[in-house]
């Protein structure tokens, strides 16, 4: 214990910017270990198919719910004025709603048709898991941005907890009782559901204050003043919200749920823990190259050194997946789950070079080429979409994924060699400030 103190009065000291840091960085780490742990437990209760099926509403959902706010949630954290914060908070709320009607009218009439289309015509059974879903986490990401701007870090990283540990219990109680049809998908509503309600009322957000003092016209001019969110914003993180979810989509149409399901499994493995530890890294190389641009003129020294560490940190796990995974998925996961040791060995490559690359790309928006953005999410998307037409053409799935892992890998690399040379040509300039 005395050793733990010693680091962290070394690495945090007064600094609260690294005590929130270090509150979100474990919030999340026991929010993804816990289902991580239990994954065991879940494909003995759940079949592939189950888990592809979910793939392919986890997908839906998120990316009508990423576009309902029109990205106007990301302006939240930027007014001086609270008054000002609260309003873009109301207005992107109302847009989330908005976008959940439209959206739940156009399932209710062509619902059937649109999921048939995807290969998964059992969702339009559950119509109203889906639209519920969706607005919950359009909402949930607004309140997300709210309580980053007010510093409720500790409440974030509750509610984070509650949520994966509201969907494990939901999760093993669904599966136990025989509802494996509709087990995944209800979870993931609850959790979302319950932690939104939670922090609603924690944050002591005055909903009857914003519903009777609503000003159309205050609404109408912010939405003018951060026009740029929904016109930049929006496009590249539609581009990036797709490119990660329409494998799902797209596996599913061409191969079948419990394909979708093997890929579904293979990134809770992989692409849990690397979303875990790059998210956690990025935020602290934003902040640290971020000071060095202003202070030194330059990012680059830590933007050498962040990518140095990030690739001897993946190399040996991912080495070890791209040796072993075949022969020990089997023990792991069970009997009907062999083939995610496949799928592990051919995307591990691919997830060690996103490893590498995830925490240092923000450099894009330090130097002020975040324009670069859309232009390499579409570049990644574009890979996808090959090696999916490859796939259709050839009816070879595994040509499919090596393809896919290949190309990937490609757009990762031309994302991280221009994000090397703006880090090492660009300079400060205090009169962009």
């Amino acid at each position: 214990m005395s050793f733990l103190k010693e680091i962290l009065d070394k690495y945090i000291k007064n600094s609260q910017y690294k005590k929130n840091a270090l509150v979100m960085i474990v919030g999340r780490t026991i929010a993804q270990a816990i289902p991580i742990l239990l994954m065991p437990l879940f494909s003995r209760i759940y079949s592939p198919g189950n888990f592809g099926i979910f793939g392919v509403f986890a997908a839906t959902i998120a990316i009508v719910a990423m576009i309902s706010n029109g990205r106007y949630c990301l302006s939240i954290i930027l007014p001086k004025k609270d008054e000002k914060a609260m309003v873009l908070f109301s207005l992107s709320t109302i847009l989330t709603i908005v976008t959940a009607i439209i959206f739940a009218i156009a399932l209710i009439f062509f619902g059937r048709s649109f999921f048939t289309l995807l290969n998964t015509p059992i969702l339009s059974e559950y119509i109203w898991i889906v639209i519920f879903n969706m607005l919950f986490i359009g909402l949930y990401e607004n309140l997300y941005y709210y309580a980053l701007r007010i510093k409720a870090f500790k409440i974030l990283t509750t509610n984070i907890i509650i949520q994966s540990v509201v969907l494990v219990i939901a999760r093993l109680v669904f599966g136990y009782l025989g509802y494996t049809d509709f087990g995944l998908l209800l979870s993931y509503l609850l959790g979302y559901a319950v932690s939104y309600s939670l922090m609603l009322i924690q944050l002591k957000i005055p909903v009857l204050k914003l519903v009777s003092q609503f000003s159309w016209q205050e609404h109408k001019s912010l939405m003018k003043e951060y026009y740029k969110f929904p016109k930049y914003s929006l496009l590249a993180d539609t581009l990036s919200t797709t490119s990660n979810m329409a494998p799902n989509i797209l596996i599913n149409k061409a191969f079948g749920s419990t394909i979708n399901g093997y890929y579904n499994m293979t990134d809770k493995i992989l692409g849990s823990p690397v979303w875990l530890v790059t998210s956690s890294i990025g935020d602290v190389f934003r902040q640290e190259a971020a000071e060095q641009f202003r202070t030194k003129g330059s990012c680059f020294d830590i933007f050498k050194k962040t990518l140095k560490g990030m690739f001897l940190i993946g190399i040996i796990p991912f080495t070890f997946l791209f040796i072993f995974s075949p022969y020990i998925i089997t023990p792991l996961l069970g009997e009907g789950w062999s083939e995610v040791g496949d799928f592990i060995r051919i995307f591990s490559v691919m997830y060690f070079i996103k490893f590498g690359v995830r925490p240092v790309y923000s450099v894009l928006y330090i130097v002020k080429k975040q324009d670069y953005n859309a232009i390499f999410q579409g570049i990644h998307l574009l890979s996808i979409i090959i090696a999916f037409v490859i796939g259709f053409v050839t009816k070879d799935l595994y040509l499919c994924l090596v393809s896919w892992s290949v190309l990937s890998s490609i757009s990762y690399l031309i994302i991280l060699f221009f994000s090397y040379r703006f880090a090492k040509n660009t300079r400060y300039d205090p009169k962009e400030d």
